[in-house]
């Protein structure tokens, strides 16, 4: 009774074969990594965390559960970015308090302050609209 090929094998190139070696040397079909021995359950952990893999060659339970796995790098770059949108959001939302700070950083001479100011007095954007100031 001959063992039939486990799933992880659709996503691998066997690249050589040895009739000595248990395990044949495996490259990866999407991140091009190579394995010496090719272990079913070393190559479906590296589908998992393969960036480059579709989710059909991940596990199901990565699948289901992607949120927990993602690197620590892509997390740090998913934290800054809802950082920045929650600061943006709360800034358009208390316009006065924003133009306080371009108002403070235009007096120290800060040229794209100065050009945030002058819009913000050209449109009325916290302030009345006053074109002269604009201008300056």
């Amino acid at each position: 009774m001959e063992r039939g090929k486990k799933q992880v094998w659709k996503h691998w190139i066997v690249i050589k074969k040895d009739k000595d070696k248990k395990y044949p040397r495996a490259q990866c079909n999407y991140c091009h990594k190579e394995f010496e021995r090719a272990i079913p359950k070393r190559m479906q952990k590296h589908l998992n965390k393969c960036l480059d893999a579709p989710d059909n060659a991940k596990s199901p339970e990565i699948r289901h559960n992607y949120g927990s796995y993602i690197n620590e790098k892509e997390q740090k770059s998913s934290r800054l970015l809802l950082n920045k949108a929650l600061t943006l959001a709360e800034m358009l939302s208390s316009y006065p308090f924003a133009v306080q700070w371009y108002q403070k950083s235009a007096e120290n001479g800060n040229v794209f302050a100065q050009y945030f100011l002058g819009i913000c007095y050209e449109y009325g954007d916290g302030y009345e609209k006053d074109e002269y100031k604009a201008f300056e």
